[in-house]
């Protein structure tokens, strides 16, 4: 059973940043498999490890856009991606110290969280990059 399943609803019609959408779903996808699996912690630290460095690279490489193209909702969009990013590393910060990782919750938070970000505010910019 697939936890998180990308959608061609989701596409941005950006090919490289659906790619990268889909990577990150891969990442949830993997935190939930591995909390279902009862999978030691230190993979689930890997895996926030990985969900963090990739949504830095994916959340820069969308705001290179933005620049580029003149997107008028930028600096809303990147205060998004700064909550996200501040979520995700308090969850780091507990699982490095050794702290209980609610995995399943995380998983769930992460898939709600991806899910409504590129269903609406991503959605936004479609015709911007389009031009």
């Amino acid at each position: 059973m697939i936890f998180f399943e990308w959608d061609d609803k989701m596409s941005v019609n950006v090919p490289e940043i659906d790619k990268q959408h889909k990577k990150l779903i891969d990442i949830v996808n993997r935190m939930y498999q591995e909390t279902m699996n009862q999978t030691q912690d230190d993979a689930i630290v890997s895996i926030i490890d990985d969900l963090v460095d990739y949504s830095i690279y994916h959340f820069s490489f969308e705001e290179r856009h933005f620049d580029r193209v003149g997107y008028p909702e930028t600096v809303s969009h990147k205060r998004e991606h700064g909550i996200f990013l501040k979520k995700i590393n308090s969850y780091k910060k507990r699982a490095d110290s050794g702290a209980l990782i609610l995995s399943v919750s995380l998983s769930v938070f992460l898939k709600d969280w991806l899910f409504d970000h590129i269903m609406g505010t991503d959605q936004r910019y479609k015709k911007y990059f389009a031009k």
